[in-house]
């Protein structure tokens, strides 16, 4: 049967971690507290050496870029379409209306 050590430090009844103490205790003595503060510069240094993360732009020019296949033919439909559209006197909700009344149930 195997045994359950315990702390070494005086009243502690908590399990074994690690060279004779707890974990709690263990986490406590000097060479632990050194190494973890060690740790935790290294990490601190790292976040700091990389850039931060920034929000992104709300506002973005994508270039025209030259694009092949349906995708792109259907880009230049559309422009052409609101090209059009743009050029014309109308009345949005009008056409909208008149384009509903036309279309089949």
């Amino acid at each position: 049967m195997a045994t359950i050590r315990i702390c070494n430090e005086d009243g502690c009844q908590r399990k074994h971690k690690a060279r004779g103490y707890c974990a709690s205790h263990y986490n406590a003595t000097p060479e632990r507290r050194a190494t973890i503060a060690r740790c935790h510069a290294a990490a601190k240094e790292r976040a700091e050496s990389h850039p931060k993360a920034t929000a992104a732009p709300t506002h973005v020019t994508v270039p025209d870029l030259p694009q092949r296949g349906l995708e792109a033919r259907q880009r230049l439909h559309l422009r052409a379409m609101v090209a059009a559209v743009q050029d014309m006197d109308w009345d949005a909700p009008q056409y909208l209306a008149e384009l509903l009344a036309g279309a089949p149930a």
